[in-house]
């Protein structure tokens, strides 16, 4: 998934949780008691997983099957990816932060449907960047499978050429 695609989905999702929680505090009464804690604690959830995919991809550099001209390759798209992960890890502890402060404003009455609409806005938008993670993921997951089939099938071709060298010297 492209970087700019990846900011419009999480735009798009950030105006549909601010929307969505706009109408939705229109009709219900919410009291002002509610803590950022457990507002913040909804972003632990995409940043384990993001923080889980930036350990795995290293793991692609591993196989003793890659060519010098593929391990290149590999190390620059792994290091695009990395960034990528590592600036979301980053938005994740913006976006917290961002929800802490707004609630310690000392008019917090005044602005609460707005910091609450803005708070769900940010959640949101960290959970659409799940898809984002869940593409790094299998791609990681078709990496490893390709690179056990090339080795299978490296193994397979080296006992059919010994079979073969056997046969002959008989």
């Amino acid at each position: 998934m492209k970087t700019s695609r990846l900011l419009l989905i999480m735009i798009i999702a950030f105006i549909i949780g601010f929307v969505l929680t706009k109408i939705v505090i229109g009709y219900i009464d919410l009291n002002n008691n509610i803590t950022p804690w457990i507002l913040v604690t909804l972003f632990i959830f995409p940043s384990s997983f993001c923080v889980q995919a930036m350990l795995k991809l290293p793991e692609s550099n591993e196989h003793i099957q890659l060519s010098s001209s593929e391990l290149r390759r590999l190390k620059g798209i792994v290091r695009s990816k990395q960034l990528k992960l590592c600036l979301l890890v980053f938005f994740y502890i913006i976006s917290a932060v961002i929800i802490v402060t707004m609630f310690l404003m000392k008019n917090l009455n005044l602005y609460f449907g707005s910091i609450i609409s803005i708070c769900f806005g940010l959640i949101f938008s960290s959970l659409s960047t799940l898809l984002y993670i869940k593409s790094i993921m299998d791609e990681i997951q078709s990496f490893k499978s390709l690179m056990l089939h090339r080795d299978n099938k490296a193994k397979k071709k080296n006992e059919l050429i010994n079979n073969l060298t056997n046969t002959n010297k008989e």
